[in-house]
């Protein structure tokens, strides 16, 4: 069980390293391509927006496939991708390959939850959830000062180690994971369409996913230019600012694995409400820190309040539907995904026409503002019945698609 754990704690860690791995390297990247600031968001946008709309088509389709193959053939597409990103002679060439990237992370990322569900018991399913999760965080920890020491050396280097960590993955996954082709009998699945419109008939739902998407505008917005502005402001090589990135991902995986009990405490609808605004305050007092540590004591808490906000937003998602627990995951990591691309582009317009980051603090502080709002009429945080069966087990099952 521990060995198909650790498999699919480097699967996720992999996929979720090329996330974060562009922010610290923007200002690298566009040196290197000569391309302006807009540009420059877009080799984000286009990851994110392939992952975003294969997403959707993906997730309820797969069940009908043999998982492990389907994660073997994703891998395969997935680190030829990031390995021509290392190769790219511009930026253009780098919006393709990562567009390419996302579309093979869509393929994969549904079968490594699924298949947990079928190779771990039932009594270690949460943990073995948290595990997996782990390997998002842990990319938040260790992949982006890790890829930022890489990118001292070359900008390059990252791409070839991800794709050589993919290489080593598809070989675990053919030596240690058994087959797991889709229950035998089963009807033809129906059109792709028609769970999302059965899900979003209702407004509970309709403004839940509206409220996640405008909170993901706002904090991949902020996320995207961080190693932009720190290079700006404080003139900060490519590794130093991979160490300032280093307390955001702490706080993040403190805020994820740790933020339960607080939770419990103060109940999802007051712990979602008193968070979006405590970030939307500390991203306006952002862009004023004179100093690295001042900025590295407001990433750290941001993140960690990011980190208990996510978790609870995405369980929140899931008490939509017992019987469409696919279907929602695949809409969350969607509106994610598209409110990254969103996110990016606004911020790279904002960054290069309107008074640089602050403008784009600016405008993360709005987006969280509305969020709460959304939030608050969507009523998905109203259930008390979920306070009671544990924030800890939803958590496990939900934080899946962060």
């Amino acid at each position: 069980m521990y060995t198909k754990l650790t498999i699919f704690f480097l699967l996720m860690f992999l996929i979720a390293s090329n996330s974060f791995l562009l922010s610290p390297l923007l200002p690298v990247l566009q040196i290197e391509f000569q391309i302006i600031t807009v540009q420059a968001g877009w080799m984000i946008s286009s990851y994110a927006l392939t992952y975003a709309v294969f997403s959707l088509l993906f997730g309820p389709i797969s069940d009908k496939w043999n998982r492990k193959k389907v994660m073997i053939y994703g891998l395969v597409g997935y680190a030829m991708a990031i390995f021509l990103c290392g190769f790219s002679s511009g930026w253009l060439e780098m919006i393709l390959y990562q567009a390419i990237a996302g579309l093979f992370a869509a393929l994969i990322t549904p079968q490594v939850w699924a298949s947990i569900t079928i190779l771990i018991p039932p009594d270690r399913l949460v943990m073995g959830m948290g595990v997996v999760i782990g390997g998002v965080s842990a990319a938040q920890v260790l992949g982006l000062p890790l890829g930022s020491f890489l990118a001292s050396i070359s900008w390059s280097i990252p791409y070839f180690v991800l794709s050589l960590e993919a290489i080593v993955i598809i070989i675990l996954l053919i030596w240690l994971i058994p087959s797991l082709p889709p229950p035998a009998g089963e009807k033809k699945p129906t059109p792709f369409v028609e769970p999302y419109r059965q899900l979003l008939k209702s407004s509970k739902a309709r403004f839940g996913f509206l409220a996640y998407l405008v909170f993901a505008i706002g904090y991949y917005a902020t996320f995207t230019f961080f190693g932009k502005w720190l290079a700006d402001r404080f003139q900060l090589d490519v590794t130093t600012a991979g160490m300032v990135f280093l307390f955001f991902g702490l706080g993040s995986l403190i805020g994820s694995l740790f933020g339960s009990p607080l939770v419990i405490k103060l109940t999802r609808f007051h712990t979602l409400n008193i968070g979006a605004v405590m970030m939307s305050i500390l991203y306006i007092i952002l862009p004023m820190s004179k100093t690295v540590l001042y900025v590295e004591v407001l990433l750290f808490t941001i993140a960690a309040i990011g980190g208990v906000l996510i978790s609870v937003i995405l369980s929140s998602l899931q008490t939509l539907s017992s019987t469409q627990r696919g279907t929602v995951a695949a809409l969350s990591n969607s509106c994610q995904y598209f409110g990254s691309m969103i996110g990016t582009g606004m911020a790279g317009v904002l960054y290069s026409t309107l008074n640089g980051f602050f403008s784009v603090s600016l405008f993360a502080s709005l987006m969280f503002l509305l969020s709460i709002f959304l939030f608050i009429k969507s009523k998905i945080t109203d259930d008390k019945t979920f306070e009671q069966k544990g924030i800890n087990e939803a958590a496990g099952i939900t934080g899946l698609i962060k």
